[in-house]
């Protein structure tokens, strides 16, 4: 379990530590520098544990503000992305002015008392987890650094992870009965920015990757026996410069892949059984997004998604050749103020969920039934940049996240 982080000045040092008891006996892991020994001799000690931090607790008081330690404290935890809500000012004393913190969600501590709602807000994040996620292994061509991410799943509980490292790798790591493999490395791309993977039938897995030119590389294997990369066909309305990258199956024998390109266009072609089509624009408007994603969908149905400026999601599904234009999902709930990454499944039937990765770490998702979407729900709390999920024949789903370092965790899509 993540800890949190107290951040304190000398001066509120009894304050700080009746926090962090409080927190403590709340069942939440805390670090605090009990002493408040300061940087020093310490810096790298507590570097790492700022780095290792799910949130930053601040103590905010005028002591604080002129602390050159909270300071270097404040500023290790913007270098590792412990922002939005993620970080969590505590009113000990008002501060007329402080950058970068009164602007953020505070805690008030009134007459000194630690904040009933602060607790509350650090328990519920920590134990409403309904996609609980395990690290994944890191036993052989384990990534280092990851660009992109990408989930094929087959068989009931078994899943394949697809990782396009920042230096052009693509390595991969699948589930099978006994657990996660090691990692293997499958090719080297350079200048390869996106990457995505699917199934279309028991025993065949397909990968596609997008260098920075929109040229598309295939791969595909059959019975883990891997072909090459080769580009596709650039006829018809080939991507230019390219964002991101989607792939799905309506039905064994079809795939189909997507590219959202810089200008808003989506353009795709699809496997006619012995050759490519051509690129076609799918004809569903201009959106500037950031990140697009695609599922097989009931019975010869596909969902595409695609994530936009300040959070916003617009999703369409084509029940056979035709898309309608894309529609943005209700923002009720727990909706996603900005996005980072996105995934879309189908468990069946008409029933799909999207989950968005928030700019601040947080995953949350949608649900459609076929008739209504239900609210946005807060699924769980990381520090990952990047997210993928796939459902497999059982209808199970593997949600995969994935931090720029290299670090991966991967669990079960809960509804």
């Amino acid at each position: 379990m993540a800890h949190v982080f107290v951040s304190y000045a000398s001066a509120d040092r009894e304050f700080a530590l009746r926090l962090a008891d409080e927190l403590s006996e709340a069942g939440l892991q805390v670090w605090i520098d009990r002493e408040r020994l300061g940087p020093g001799p310490f810096a790298k000690q507590i570097g790492q544990a700022i780095a290792a931090a799910s949130e930053f607790v601040l103590v905010v008081s005028p002591a604080a503000e002129a602390s050159t330690w909270v300071e270097a404290e404040l500023g290790s935890a913007h270098k590792v992305g412990l922002t939005g809500d993620r970080l969590l000012p505590v009113i000990l004393e008002p501060v007329p002015i402080w950058v970068g913190v009164d602007s953020l969600q505070s805690y008030v501590a009134r007459d000194g008392h630690v904040p009933e709602a602060l607790v509350r807000t650090l328990v519920a994040r920590r134990f409403s987890n309904d996609w609980p996620v395990e690290p994944m292994p890191q036993q052989g061509a384990h990534p280092k650094s990851v660009e992109a991410a990408g989930v094929a799943a087959q068989a009931a509980g078994q899943a394949e992870v697809f990782v396009l490292t920042t230096s052009g790798r693509v390595v991969h790591s699948w589930r099978g009965h006994d657990g996660w493999s090691g990692w293997a490395e499958r090719d080297r791309l350079p200048r390869a920015k996106a990457l995505d993977a699917a199934s279309h039938s028991q025993g065949q897995l397909e990968v596609v990757v997008v260098d920075h030119g929109g040229h598309v590389h295939h791969s595909w294997a059959r019975d883990r026996e891997w072909r090459p990369f080769a580009e596709l066909p650039r006829g018809g309305d080939a991507p230019g410069s390219v964002v991101d990258v989607a792939m799905a199956s309506r039905r064994p024998g079809h795939l189909e892949v997507f590219v959202l390109t810089t200008s808003g266009r989506i353009t795709h072609t699809w496997w006619q059984g012995d050759v490519w089509s051509d690129w076609i624009d799918l004809g569903v408007g201009s959106h500037r997004g950031s990140a697009i994603a695609a599922s097989r969908a009931g019975t010869g149905g596909l969902d595409l998604v695609v994530l936009e400026a300040y959070g916003s999601i617009r999703w369409t599904r084509s029940e056979r050749q035709e898309w309608p234009p894309l529609v943005e999902v209700p923002m009720d709930g727990e909706h996603p103020e900005s996005g980072r990454d996105l995934a879309v499944t189908s468990a069946g039937g008409s029933q799909t969920t999207i989950a968005v990765l928030t700019a601040s770490g947080r995953v949350t998702s949608v649900e459609w039934d076929g008739r209504r979407w239900s609210a946005w729900q807060r699924r769980l709390s990381s520090r990952a940049e990047r997210l993928a999920a796939a459902t497999d024949a059982a209808g199970s789903g593997t949600v995969v996240l994935a931090g720029r370092n290299g670090t991966l965790h991967a669990g079960s899509l809960g509804s």
